[in-house]
């Protein structure tokens, strides 16, 4: 017999995705909470694992095709080389419209939070099995 932990609001999950960077290349990471599913956002935390500094940039979308924006969740600015971003943070947000600080955030089924690392000049590239990280709380639907 095993127990399994859970909480009013879901089972707690940690869907880790691998990031590849490639030279001087731009790239999008998506995730899209699955169908039947409604995520209450926890925490994410992105990694630059290349050899050179990239801007990078968490958008919230309401849907996989990315054409209705939901909510900025951080523009963190320049990530350095090898270090990583995480939300929420204590930094000050960049504008009014950007929250860098921990708020409730539910995501229903195909709502889409993509992670955007502009091109960082000539690099070595990188792969990292744990690039990019989001922690939620998932219930059926």
């Amino acid at each position: 017999m095993s127990l399994e932990w859970i909480f009013l609001g879901g089972k707690k999950i940690n869907n880790i995705t691998s990031v590849t960077l490639v030279n001087n290349t731009a790239k999008d990471v998506d995730i899209t909470v699955p169908t039947g599913k409604r995520w209450m956002i926890l925490g994410v935390r992105a990694v630059n694992a290349d050899s050179v500094n990239r801007v990078m940039y968490t958008f919230i979308y309401n849907e996989a095709a990315k054409t209705s924006l939901i909510e900025i969740l951080d523009d963190p600015g320049t990530i350095n080389a090898g270090s990583s971003w995480q939300w929420p943070s204590g930094r000050a947000p960049t504008s009014l419209h950007i929250s860098s600080a921990w708020h409730i955030i539910i995501l229903e089924a195909g709502n889409t939070i993509n992670i955007h690392y502009n091109a960082g000049g000539a690099s070595a590239g990188s792969v990292d099995a744990d690039g990019l990280v989001v922690q939620a709380l998932e219930i059926d639907v």
